[in-house]
C-alpha cells in the first residue's frame, strides 16, 4: 500500500512520464529496458472514444503486483494471441517481456514511443506474428517476431507505489 503523503512533502523523480502518475505504464517508464512481467488479468473497459461524446470498449491488461495497467492495443493484442493463443483468461499467471519501440502517432502521425511485447520466458521458439490492417491509405500486413526471453524476472518498471516509498 502506498505511504500516505503529506502536503508538502517531496518525491524525487528520475523519469518525466513519473511527473504526471495515473494508472497507465508507459512507454518512457520502462526507461529503455526490457520487462518481464506476470499477466494478472485481462478486462474490456468502457473508456472515451476518439469522438467527443464517443464511447469504446478497450482491452486492459494488468499485471501481479503492479498498480499500473497496459490499455492493449491491435498490435500488442495480436501478439498475445499468437503466444498464448486467443482464449483471453488463459493468459493469466503467463508472463510477458515488454519492451519500448517507436511508432506512428495516431494524433500527430509523427513518430512516438511505445509499449510493444517482445516476446516471453513462456515460449520455446521464436513466434512470427502477421496480421492485415485497414485504413483509409488501404490494407497493410504488420509483421511481429517475439522471442523466448530471460527465465527471471528482469527489472520492473518503476510504479507509483515504489516510488512514493522511497
Amino acid at each position: 500500500m502506498a505511504k500516505e503523503r503529506a502536503i508538502g512533502d517531496r518525491k524525487e523523480v528520475s523519469l518525466w512520464d513519473e511527473l504526471h502518475p495515473n494508472r497507465w505504464l508507459k512507454a518512457g517508464l520502462l526507461d529503455g529496458k526490457q520487462v518481464t512481467l506476470t499477466i494478472e488479468t485481462v478486462y474490456v473497459e468502457v473508456m472515451p472514444g476518439k469522438t467527443e461524446g464517443s464511447k469504446d470498449d478497450k482491452a486492459i491488461m494488468s499485471f501481479v503486483g503492479k498498480d499500473r495497467e497496459l490499455a492493449l492495443n491491435r498490435t500488442n493484442s495480436e501478439c498475445l494471441k499468437a503466444m498464448f493463443g486467443p482464449r483471453v483468461q488463459e493468459w493469466k499467471g503467463k508472463r510477458v517481456t515488454l519492451c519500448t519501440d517507436q511508432d506512428r502517432d495516431p494524433t500527430s502521425g509523427g513518430k512516438c514511443d511505445c509499449i510493444r511485447i517482445a516476446g516471453s520466458p513462456d515460449i520455446t521458439e521464436n513466434i512470427e506474428v502477421s496480421w492485415v490492417v485497414h485504413s483509409p491509405k488501404g490494407p497493410r500486413t504488420n509483421r511481429r517476431t517475439l522471442k523466448p526471453t530471460a527465465k527471471r524476472t528482469q527489472t520492473e518498471p518503476k510504479t507509483t507505489n515504489e516510488t512514493e516509498q522511497k
